[in-house]
Formats: C-alpha cells, structure tokens, sequence
C-alpha cells in the first residue's frame, strides 16, 4: 500500500468532507468503503432523467456560511424550498405546525380552541412520548400529527416512546410554510453523487472494502472511523439499538404524484411513514409525463441492513459511553460521524462537525511534524 497520511474509514458525508479538507492541506488521505457507491446515504442515482434520492430525500440547509461555501466548491445548488405536509385520513395538514396547520385542525377559532386543550394537559406528568406531545401540543395534534407516525417509526405504541425523542414542538406563530428556516437551503443541479465525485476527484478511495478491527490494527497511521463503534469491537459489550428503512421506488405516469416533495402519513395506516416525489426537488424535471415516487417504510435493524437512526434512551446511551471509554485504549483511531458518536446529525451538522474535526487534526499533524 501505497504512504497515506491516514485512513477514513466511510465515503459518507463526514468521510469525505473530513478527507477534502486534509487534502487541502497538503495531507495524503485513502477511504475505505464497504458499499460500491460514494456519499454514504445521500447517493442519489438519475433514472430516466430525474435525480432520485435512493435513501430518502436529503435537503441541503445551513445558516453557516462556511458549510454553504464549502459545499457550493462542488456542486451548482439550485435554490429550493423544501415543502412538507402531512396526510391523515385523506387530509391535507402543513408542517410545520403553523396557523394554517391549527386553523385545519381547530377551525376558525384555533387560538382559544387549542389553548383550552393546552391548559387540560399542561400539568400532567411526563412518563412517554405520548405524554410530552400531549403536555406540549394537545390532544388532537397528538392524534392527527403524532401517535400512528411514531408507532410505525419505532415500531412500538407511543407509552413505550421515551419522552425525550422530542424535546420540543415547532410552532409558528405565522402561515410560512417553508419547512427549514436556515439563511441557505438549496439541491445539487447535478446530484449529491456528482458532488461527492467532484469533493474526492483527487482522493484514493477503495470500495466494497470491508475495514474490521483485524486489518485497521495493523496500519501505521490515524484512522478516521465513521462506522458503528460497536461492530468495530465485535460487540463485546453488547449490541446498540437502531432503527433502519426500507425503500420503495414505483413509476407513475403522471406529470405529478402528491403536491410536495414529502408527504408524511401520519395515520397507523398505511405502514410506510412518508412518500418522497424526486421531481419537486428541481424544475428541469418538470416536463417529463411520469414521475417517481419512493414509499419509506419503517424496518427493525437487524445487522444485514443500514443503520439510519440511534435509538437514544437511557440503556443505549449508557453501552456507548462504555464503548467509548473502550476507544480510549485505541490512541491511533478516533470515532466520528453519525455512527462512530451514535447521535442523529442532520447533513449540515455533519459537515460542520467534519470540517472542525479535520482542521483540528491537520493542525496537530502539522505540530507533531515542526
């Protein structure tokens, strides 16, 4: 093997931002990557001319104007609001919950109406989800916008949901609809694939290689790692919690499936929690006389598929504080990202994190070398 200055484990957002910015600055990064594809679960594929997201929709939003600057290296981003609503019981609600979204929920009256229900729930103790939405929003919010969603997404009733999977509930005291609020929020023209190219177009990366303990052991370098701490030790303290998804693709001929980008199905019914159409997500698409959607089923990890989401109570929190006090034995590795911290980030979050992180470890390569 040829001399790099360390080795990123992961072609995922963090993995290749971390590896850009160390390569800006003089440094000589390889990426291992077990899947055949770059960008982690932002790969995106263009099927009969639409972008579309293969591992459910990914909206590029920060109020950093280092991340925006950063990202706009690789890619044209095309100017996008993303538009979300919620579908119950054939219809339609805005989210974020906003006055429009209380006025179809409450009628004309909402303001005095949700208050009512606010004040009934407001001093009740908080044991589960069920009770911190209810303590937070109401009853009817509950029922309409939250119970059957988070029932399919951690596949058990909302009184087994720790309360802490929400810490609060967006209200806007407004009718805007944007569902971000960040200074910039754009899609890659092109697609995420062909940005995460153009980020590692002078970067080794070796893919459908599988980086187990065994073989990083050997290596004479720092390892960046951005896969699951737990299966790096072969889950010798015992294995973490995630949830995963599974993804539908269907054609439709029709210029237009739904009227946003996401609709969330907040019902019990039917099992899949949203439908993602690709064509709202850049105006070039807009002509083609078919469009596809992608239905997003909630599904148990089971070790074989992808791990999307930590599952953040009190006996996980705790294996992998264990996990990483493990880690500290291990001076030439260091555990990062989404899965390598075992916290949800948003893309912009990861970005941010990767670009501090790798300027950091430039820095102290650089001091070590003086």
């Amino acid at each position: 093997m040829k001399k790099y200055d360390l080795v990123i484990v992961g072609a995922g957002l963090y993995g290749c931002t971390f590896a850009r910015i160390c390569k800006d600055n003089g440094l000589n990064p390889l990426i291992l990557e077990q899947r055949d594809t770059i960008g982690g679960n932002c790969y995106d594929e263009n099927i009969e001319g639409i972008n579309v997201h293969i591992y459910g929709a990914h909206i590029f939003r920060t109020s950093d104007k280092k991340v925006y600057e950063f990202v706009s290296r690789f890619t044209n981003l095309l100017p996008y609001s993303h538009q979300v609503l919620a579908k119950y019981h054939h219809k339609y609600y805005n989210l974020p919950i906003n006055r429009f979204t209380l006025e179809q929920i409450y009628g004309k009256d909402f303001e005095n109406k949700h208050q009512k229900e606010l004040d009934k729930y407001s001093n009740i103790p908080i044991h589960n989800l069920k009770d911190k939405v209810r303590n937070l929003a109401g009853n009817k919010i509950y029922k309409i916008l939250f119970e059957g969603y988070s029932m399919k997404q951690w596949n058990k009733p909302c009184e087994d949901i720790p309360a802490d999977t929400i810490r609060r509930i967006q209200f806007r005291d407004n009718y805007n609809n944007d569902y971000f609020s960040e200074k910039y929020e754009g899609i890659p023209d092109e697609g995420y694939t062909e940005m995460f190219y153009e980020m590692t177009r002078d970067i080794d990366i070796q893919y459908k290689f599988k980086a187990g303990k065994s073989y990083l052991d050997k290596l004479d370098c720092p390892i960046i790692y951005t896969g699951q701490i737990d299966e790096y030790y072969n889950y010798i303290l015992g294995k973490l919690e995630y949830r995963s998804l599974k993804f539908k693709l269907e054609k439709h001929s029709k210029y237009i499936y739904q009227p946003s980008a996401v609709v969330n199905l907040t019902g019990i019914t039917p099992r899949y929690t949203r439908i993602i159409e690709h064509k709202h997500f850049n105006q070039k698409y807009q002509n083609l006389p078919y469009t596809y959607i992608t239905k997003e089923y909630p599904d148990d990890y089971d070790g074989t598929n992808i791990p999307f989401y930590t599952v953040n109570d009190e006996k996980n929190t705790s294996l992998y504080n264990r996990y990483l006090k493990l880690s500290k034995k291990d001076k030439n590795i260091i555990f990062v990202g989404r899965l390598g911290t075992y916290q949800y980030l948003d893309m912009n979050e990861t970005i941010q994190l990767a670009m501090k992180d790798a300027t950091k470890f430039v820095n102290k390569v650089k001091k070590n070398d003086k």
